[in-house]
């Protein structure tokens, strides 16, 4: 076995030109019998490695690229007999299964504080909008809340309890966390594996602290990561407002490798395959 460049980068003359935007692209092999590793390279220059059996075919998410080439790595010399397609609709539709939303930390506390977080309340809206979509697609949602000390710069009493804005359904599942990354010295992670669960749908709160020790322990552990660039929030810092702490930690997300890979989107692209 052995990685080889298919001439021009493309398999067998689809598509001509190169893959742009967000989408999700479908190899089919032919041609029996056939396995082929697949690697994508983006522009950004992120890699994805995915595997497809023979008469399967498997899903792409070549998040904001500008250009993509393929590596086929098989046995067999080419012509590969590879069909590649790209639906009509280019907003990216994550499946309903194997997939769960994490919400992280969105308490009366940091969001009543003063100052209030980068956007709070439009930050509140856009999470309540995603997990609805995810509620009506059967994808699991998790809310992560902090337990400590209180900030003597609250404003409410018990500023660990969850938002009042914030919709969370009977029976979704609630964890309890004491440090910033939500997988230390919790249940979350046996609670993903026993679901099923191989990629997260992240929002929450703060993209500097929280959300980003939780994402990036995530990614360690092998999870598809999807971060919603406009569901999640943080304070001014001393030196940064609080929409460039934000900004930044979008860019840094998008141009950090995993294996699995951590692709951004808004909120009002977040789409979930409806089950059948």
């Amino acid at each position: 076995m052995r990685w080889v460049w298919h001439p021009s980068g493309y398999p067998s003359g689809y598509p001509s030109g190169p893959l742009r935007g967000a989408g999700h692209f479908h190899l089919l092999y032919r041609r029996s019998p056939l396995r082929c590793d697949l690697r994508l390279f983006c522009a950004n220059p992120h890699r994805f490695d995915f595997a497809c059996d023979v008469g399967g075919s498997i899903r792409i998410c070549p998040w904001a690229a500008k250009g993509v080439a393929i590596q086929l790595k098989t046995a067999r010399e080419p012509p590969y007999d590879v069909l590649m397609s790209e639906p009509s609709d280019s907003t990216p539709v994550l499946p309903a299964k194997h997939v769960a939303v994490l919400v992280i930390d969105v308490q009366i506390g940091p969001f009543e504080a003063e100052p209030r977080p980068f956007e709070a309340d439009e930050v509140v809206r856009r999470i309540n909008a995603v997990t609805a979509k995810a509620r009506a697609a059967k994808v699991p949602v998790i809310f992560i809340g902090h337990d400590g000390p209180e900030d003597p710069n609250w404003r409410v009493p018990s500023g660990w309890a969850f938002h009042p804005h914030l919709k969370i359904a009977l029976r979704e599942t609630v964890i309890h966390k004491t440090t910033a990354d939500a997988f230390y010295g919790t249940d979350l992670e046996k609670t993903l594996r026993h679901g099923g669960i191989q990629s997260l749908l992240v929002m929450g709160y703060a993209t500097d602290f929280c959300v980003d020790a939780t994402l990036r322990n995530a990614a360690s552990k092998d999870f598809e990561i999807f971060v919603v660039r406009d569901a999640h929030t943080t304070n001014d810092t001393p030196d940064l407002k609080a929409s460039d702490v934000q900004r930044h930690f979008n860019w840094a997300w998008s141009e950090s490798y995993s294996s699995r890979g951590i692709h951004l989107l808004s909120a009002s692209q977040v789409h979930f395959a409806v089950p059948d």
